[in-house]
């Protein structure tokens, strides 16, 4: 549960999988590079009406390119880490901090 990349008939676009009901947060774009940009410029709807910004670019393109689907929350190294941060705290942990 938390967000996922889906290829639909519209395009890539990310939807919120947290409650039964799948709502699309970020319009949808033909190429994934064009859902990157929307991220790393705007984030998705829910941090939009929450003023918290855009995605790192970096988690961005992890997000969408490799992972493609991300919990909502998650622990990593002790901390709660939330989903438009796991990347790179995934990243930290790897790399030892």
């Amino acid at each position: 549960m938390g967000r996922k990349v889906e290829q639909s008939a519209e395009g890539f676009l990310v939807r919120e999988t947290v409650s039964a009901e799948e709502r699309q947060v970020t319009p949808a774009f033909p190429t994934e590079d064009e859902l990157i940009a929307y991220l790393a410029k705007h984030g998705d709807f829910w941090d939009q009406a929450g003023g918290k910004g855009p995605w790192d670019r970096v988690s961005a393109t992890l997000f969408v390119r490799e992972l493609k689907e991300l919990p909502t929350m998650m622990m990593i190294g002790g901390q709660l880490v939330r989903a438009r941060e796991i990347p790179l705290a995934l990243i930290a942990q790897e790399g030892g901090g």
